[in-house]
């Protein structure tokens, strides 16, 4: 414990400026963005709120409500809370507690390294110089949240477990070998999967070893990984269960028909995402891999360096222009196309690229008496501190948590909610560049822990679309009303002014929010304010419908997404208060009504990432009526949600004048993309005769 007390001092004192901004921000990162990092937050937040009060409900997390099983849209990171849940419960801080598990990684990594090189006959010394090289591999510089999905240690852990269990190949081995194994997949889906190919070619390598014993350590290592493997398959289920998953997962591969360059062939990309230092140890650690003194670290070394590298390339690679598959490609035919990252297995050649340091150090000073070693060692490891160590927190934070009262005032909310009826709560603003409004909500959620209806997964829910129409037509009467009956919205938090973009904008939200008579402000502090919406849900199908979940083939409203037929496909389309003069190029907003005139409902709310065929829109069409035809561009406007028979919906469209003055017809009418075409009797679509004239103070005449 000694050499794992001085790991932990040394990543102590790189880790100072870290430690500043524990409670509130994390080391800025080229590797990651801040809302994948308040996202990860909030798993392990969720993840320990669940445990600790009703792990029945761990699949149900509370966001995107009322759709169902939505921690399924992102990893779970089950065996991280033996570091982060002790934390998060005594300080209600999910950022410093997700900052600890993260720094506990590199002290645990080194000295897992550290034990495994010793064991596989590695000098003390050298040992050493690879626990810090490998705790700061690739990936892991700057520190950033995302190393909890591909958390290193667990490799030279189930490497020592392997090595036990082929030296003595019983019970209480393989009950080891399958508790780390254990611990190793339910940590993240990306390490399982690094986890397999390790603990394979590891197997090979040892079955390879001279000794008795081989066929009872293959059983036995099978038994284990197997039991590992049911039981993380069954904890999976309701993973394997989401159609939302399962779509986006199928589009990601076919966008990865692309091929990839072979950049790892680049020097510069090596030296940068291994270190420099490691770099030239691996490449002694090759130099002497056929020496009998050195093969026990270096042969493992060049075969995980190796196929972490070529893993990383991606399914394809281009060579001469010809597209070559590579073994990535494998993985992906066998199901795990979730490995949606390939570069993350540059975290196992990094694994391979510290043996071999290992194996190149112990050559280099073989020679040298124990003194000379260790301050040798001294110096590669001064060394790797200056050039990996240095830059472990960052050349500046990223602030997830900027409300330093964020304990009280989120306390506060809670209270306000319970005092006048629990419900479902949306943030405001929402969505936004890169979802940042919505992973902010998301990281205030796990100090009040009421339902959100928003939310931020890498699968996003199958209702998101919808919900972003809806809430950027806020504070619209028809809009507050949809977001009520199909979520059964109840509470509105609205953020200070700082997130609006500007005072007059949210003052004017909040008037309109007032104006509409469905909503009473029951909190206001610090610039928030909490807002009661006291409309009642009235179309109860489209609240069932979402939380009975995502099925193919229908909207997520239930609405068959088929062709209409003739009597089906009928609508009329009006205008109020359209305009009669626009001007040349210029964009201006139309109020459209449109009325499903038919016999069937028409499909219009699917999931962003399914195909688009047969959904109902709304087609704008320019024609001139005085001069020669002039090309125009048609636009396409959206309808809000799926419309029934005899309802009427409203829509504002923005369109763009056209750039040439003149007389013009504008007819705006619904389609269905692939389908029906909303021209059989009974259609009525919106025909407006518009002039077009030049800006003010420019004179211009017809281009011809």
């Amino acid at each position: 414990m000694r050499r794992f007390a001085l790991y932990t001092a040394l990543f102590a004192v790189l880790s100072l400026p870290w430690f500043e901004v524990f409670d509130r921000a994390l080391p800025a990162s080229t590797f990651a963005f801040i809302s994948d990092m308040r996202l990860i937050v909030w798993i392990l937040s969720w993840v320990s709120h669940a445990l600790a009060s009703d792990p029945a409900r761990l699949f149900d997390a509370p966001i995107n409500h009322p759709a169902p099983g939505q921690l399924t849209g992102c990893e779970h990171f089950l065996s991280s809370q033996l570091a982060f849940a002790p934390v998060y419960w005594v300080t209600g801080n999910g950022v410093l507690a997700a900052n600890w598990t993260v720094w506990l990684s590199y002290p645990l990594a080194a000295f897992a390294m550290d034990c495994l090189v010793r064991r596989l006959g590695g000098s003390p010394s050298a040992a050493f110089v690879a626990g810090v090289a490998f705790a700061l591999g690739p990936l892991r510089v700057p520190a950033n949240f995302q190393v909890l999905q591909y958390a290193n240690l667990y490799l030279p852990v189930l490497y020592l477990a392997l090595l036990a269990l082929r030296d003595r190949p019983n019970a209480a081995r393989t009950a080891e070998l399958g508790v780390v194994l254990g611990l190793g997949v339910f940590s993240a889906y990306y390490m399982a999967v690094m986890l397999a190919v390790t603990g394979a070619l590891a197997g090979l390598i040892e079955l390879g070893r001279a000794g008795n014993g081989r066929v009872r350590f293959s059983v036995l290592a099978l038994a284990a990984a197997a039991l590992a493997a049911l039981a993380l398959a069954l904890f999976s289920i309701p993973y394997f269960g989401r159609p939302e998953s399962i779509a986006v997962l199928r589009d990601a591969v076919a966008a990865q028909g692309t091929a990839t360059t072979l950049w790892w062939w680049l020097p510069y990309d090596w030296w940068t995402l291994f270190g420099g230092v490691s770099v030239l140890l691996a490449l002694a650690g090759v130099s002497v891999a056929l020496s009998a003194d050195a093969r026990r670290l270096a042969v493992p070394g060049m075969v995980f360096a190796i196929a972490g590298t070529v893993l990383a390339l991606g399914s394809t690679a281009t060579v001469g222009g010809r597209h070559i598959a590579l073994p990535f490609a494998l993985l992906e035919r066998a199901g795990l196309v979730f490995f949606r990252a390939p570069i993350r297995f540059v975290v196992l050649a990094g694994f391979g690229t510290a043996l071999l340091g290992a194996a190149g150090f112990d050559r280099m000073t073989r020679r040298l008496g124990v003194r000379a070693r260790i301050a040798a060692a001294v110096l590669v490891t001064v060394a790797l501190v200056l050039t990996r160590g240095a830059p472990l927190h960052g050349r500046r934070t990223a602030t997830l948590e900027p409300h330093r009262d964020a304990a009280s005032l989120f306390a506060a909310v809670r209270d306000t909610v319970r005092a006048h009826g629990d419900g479902p709560m949306l943030e405001l603003p929402a969505f936004g560049r890169l979802d940042v409004h919505d992973s902010e909500a998301m990281l205030h959620a796990t100090r009040h822990w009421i339902t959100l209806v928003g939310g931020y997964t890498g699968y996003p829910a199958a209702h998101r679309s919808f919900l972003r129409s809806a809430v950027g037509r806020l504070p619209e009467p028809d809009a507050l009303v949809d977001l009520v009956d199909a979520t059964h919205l109840r509470w509105l938090l609205l953020a200070p002014e700082r997130s609006w973009g500007s005072a007059e904008a949210r003052r004017a939200f909040e008037a309109g929010l007032e104006t509409t008579g469905m909503a009473t402000r029951r909190w206001r502090d610090g610039g928030w304010s909490l807002w009661e919406v006291t409309r009642r849900p009235r179309r109860d199908r489209w609240f069932r419908a979402i939380a009975r979940g995502y099925r193919p083939g229908f909207t997520v409203f239930g609405v068959p997404v088929r062709r209409l037929t003739g009597h089906e496909a009928v609508a009329t389309v009006t205008a109020r208060n359209p305009p009669a003069v626009r001007v040349t190029g210029w964009p201006f907003r139309l109020a459209i009504e449109v009325r499903n005139a038919g016999t069937a409902p028409w499909p219009v709310s699917v999931p962003q990432w399914a195909s688009p065929a047969y959904v109902v829109d709304l087609v704008a069409v320019w024609k001139r009526r005085d001069g020669p035809p002039v090309d125009l561009p048609s636009a396409d406007v959206p309808l809000p949600h799926d419309v029934e028979p005899g309802e009427i919906v409203r829509v504002t469209a923005v369109l763009p004048a056209p750039s040439t003055p003149g007389t013009y017809e504008l007819v705006v009418r619904p389609r269905q993309r692939d389908g029906a075409a909303f021209d059989g009797a009974g259609n009525v679509p919106l025909r407006l005769s518009l002039t077009v004239t030049p800006p003010p103070g420019r004179h211009s005449s017809p281009r011809r």
